[in-house]
């Protein structure tokens, strides 16, 4: 190999992420005329053609494990694990910074990677196939995790559909669902731009069976979504615009499920969030919207909620336990915090938050992480 060396990053990073060196050498690419930088002509086709390569390497690899008798389900496992380095993880430590972002998404969106089961068969397609489907479910269980191990250990013909039904054999959840995610990581870049076309427009809960089914469907403006500040809650909370019922909820106001909350309306809590919402947002300036943000993180945390909360409990001393706790838990400057309380009707908030002992289901509930119970 000869010529100019005029990037000293992973080609189509602005980092150092995997080895690797691209050679344009008699090709259309072109450097800069400072010969200091490759020409992307604006048209970010060189990118295209980098991120392809990295693509047809990650697809063989996988291919080749299925050759050597590994199950579909350990060949897409292994491909996630030669992806991370290559794509953005905000949940994580990794810091991969490709030249353009949606490029990459794009192309690496046609590495078959995603487990669908439909009508009884089960197909491994690409992040772009199910953008391109109008509905899909995903569920939500501790059985479907368990089948998914399993189908991974075991290269087999059978499906999710199959091994659930083996377990429950007379009320098997699986039958009559089409477009089914088996795999669902809600941290996958490829699986979030799945489904980034789509909005959840059903929600089931089913306690005998620890599960929740989401439905996805095209975006038709269903829901408002506001980021959390902290993850042990969720990262965000979606609060429907209009009427929406959890279907084989009880007593509960809302559920969590993959790291998110989603409330059912016709709740006092909801009225009152909504409530907040306008009197935050009158002016719909941007710091009216971080406080808001604020005080829904504090509304949904239950390590405040459960230290204060009591139906007897005298209002000075309850929103003053509140307001401490609050500033602990979410380091929030004392300026900010000032500004929030400002917007707040406080007899109203001990009336509809403090004295109220709302709930959200998981499937974690009762499960146990260390000495704790969820």
């Amino acid at each position: 190999m000869e010529g100019i060396r005029v990037e000293f990053t992973t080609p189509g990073y602005k980092n150092h992420t995997i080895l690797a060196i691209a050679n344009i050498k008699n090709s259309k690419y072109q450097t800069n005329a400072a010969r200091s930088a490759i020409e992307l002509d604006a048209n970010s086709e060189i990118l295209a053609d980098i991120y392809d390569i990295y693509c047809r390497y990650i697809q063989k690899q996988m291919d080749n494990l299925e050759k050597l008798e590994y199950s579909k389900s350990w060949a897409m496992s292994e491909g996630r694990y030669l992806m991370r380095p290559l794509i953005v993880d905000n949940y994580s430590n990794s810091h991969a910074k490709p030249m353009d972002e949606d490029v990459l998404t794009y192309r690496l969106a046609k590495i078959k990677c995603i487990a669908l089961e439909n009508e009884g068969k089960r197909n491994i397609v690409s992040a772009e196939h199910i953008y391109n489907i109008p509905e899909i479910n995903i569920f939500e269980s501790k059985m479907t995790q368990a089948a998914e191990f399993l189908l991974r250990e075991i290269k087999s013909e059978a499906t999710l559909n199959d091994l659930i039904g083996v377990v429950c054999s007379k009320d098997n959840f699986l039958n009559n669902a089409s477009n089914v995610i088996c795999n669902y990581d809600t941290y996958n870049m490829l699986h979030q731009y799945a489904i980034s076309n789509k909005e959840v427009s059903s929600i089931v809960v089913s306690y005998a069976q620890r599960r929740i089914k989401l439905t996805y469907s095209v975006i038709d403006g269903r829901w408002m979504s506001f980021n959390l500040s902290d993850r042990d809650i969720g990262r965000t909370l979606f609060i429907p615009k209009r009427d929406f019922d959890i279907e084989g909820l009880k007593d509960e106001v809302g559920v969590k499920t993959f790291g998110t909350i989603f409330i059912k309306s016709g709740t006092s809590l909801y009225n009152y969030i909504i409530k907040m919402i306008d009197c935050f947002m009158s002016d719909n300036a941007k710091e009216n919207r971080i406080l808001l943000e604020i005080f829904l993180s504090n509304i949904f945390d239950s390590r405040i909620l459960e230290e204060v909360y009591t139906q007897d409990i005298l209002k000075g001393n309850a929103v003053r336990q509140y307001v401490d706790k609050s500033n602990r838990y979410f380091g929030v400057s004392d300026e900010m915090i000032e500004k929030m309380w400002s917007k707040i009707n406080i007899e109203e908030f001990y009336k509809n938050i403090l004295t109220q002992n709302y709930t959200l289901y998981s499937i974690d509930n009762w499960s146990r992480k260390g000495d704790l119970v969820i």
